[in-house]
């Protein structure tokens, strides 16, 4: 098979079309006094906490009086927050399954939601690995354990033991048992984190685990996510993710926001927004901010797409 590495040539460049509509974000709205100040506590599922993070401080820093409570849980933790009344608002890095949609049903819960923008996630091995790229299908039968010893995959590889570095139950555990795994059990060994950093430290420490995290959690700088210390992010690919459709080519793309726009990155999520019972306080200003134009900013500078706002692409020589 013919591999194809669309990584080499310029990068494509995402920029949010900012829109300069009237009276947007002004501070004469007639409603100033309820939208704009005041105390909100809200809840991110911890894979997207760095972003939401600087939203929040983005908002408190246009609006002195306005103050939000921001703290990060697992998906399931913030679902089960909101649900239960302790918040009226959470983010999280996907839609309510099953089990959640059917006690909005039964109790008549009336939950706003909102799209608010596209990351991924990205994945993490140590720099000594000789790794640069994997498959979708490599990497199932790792997660599997299918695969057991990293020489398994590849001659190349050190004959070295897989370990995942997985917070459990976070929004990126929950993904890849429903996008790689297809909804089957995690069977590789799993060396539990309590947060992102700690997945990221164990990469670059140990050089046959292997770590996942969303977008958020790398930096992105001059056009490009930076891997953090120690560590190499893999560009991706799979059938079906591609910009030139061949039988005999694979193409790799690494984790960046134009090739999540563009449906190349094989890894893509949706970010959410949720809420109930906001009334006309802060909390309608502060989701009014995150859907509008300095919000979905912050998401592209972060490195995130936009889902509110327009998006076109930019090609540069960066590379």
């Amino acid at each position: 098979m013919k591999t194809r590495v669309f990584y080499k040539t310029a990068l494509l460049v995402l920029a949010a079309v900012v829109y300069c509509l009237t009276g947007c974000q002004s501070g004469g709205n007639t409603d100033e006094d309820s939208t704009t100040q005041g105390t909100i506590a809200m809840i991110s599922s911890e894979d997207i906490a760095p972003v939401m993070d600087t939203i929040v401080h983005g908002f408190q820093g246009m609006y002195d009086k306005a103050h939000v409570l921001h703290s990060s849980a697992s998906v399931r933790e913030a679902v089960g927050a909101l649900l239960n009344d302790s918040v009226k608002m959470i983010a999280i890095s996907r839609p309510f399954n099953a089990a959640e949609e059917s006690v909005i049903t039964k109790f008549k819960l009336e939950i706003d939601r909102d799209s608010i923008a596209l990351d991924g996630v990205a994945v993490l091995v140590n720099e000594k690995l000789p790794a640069v790229e994997l498959t979708v299908t490599q990497l199932r039968r790792l997660l599997s354990g299918t695969v057991t010893n990293w020489r398994q995959l590849s001659p190349k590889f050190p004959p070295l033991p897989v370990t995942v570095a997985m917070v459990p139950y976070s929004g990126v555990h929950e993904y890849l048992i429903t996008r790689i795994l297809r909804r089957t059990a995690l069977g590789a060994p799993v060396e539990a984190c309590k947060s992102s950093p700690d997945i990221i430290a164990s990469v670059g420490k140990h050089q046959g685990t292997i770590g996942f995290v969303g977008f958020s959690w790398l930096r992105y700088a001059t056009n490009i996510f930076e891997p953090p210390a120690a560590t190499r992010l893999l560009n991706i690919a799979d059938s079906g993710y591609a910009q030139e459709m061949t039988p005999d080519s694979m193409e790799f793309f690494r984790p960046h926001p134009a090739y999540v726009y563009r449906h190349y990155y094989p890894l893509p999520r949706t970010l959410y927004l949720y809420s109930k019972n906001l009334g006309r306080g802060v909390g309608l200003g502060f989701a009014s901010f995150i859907k509008g134009n300095e919000g979905q900013k912050i998401f592209t500078m972060n490195g995130l797409v936009p889902a509110t706002r327009k998006v076109r692409l930019v090609r540069t020589n960066t590379q």
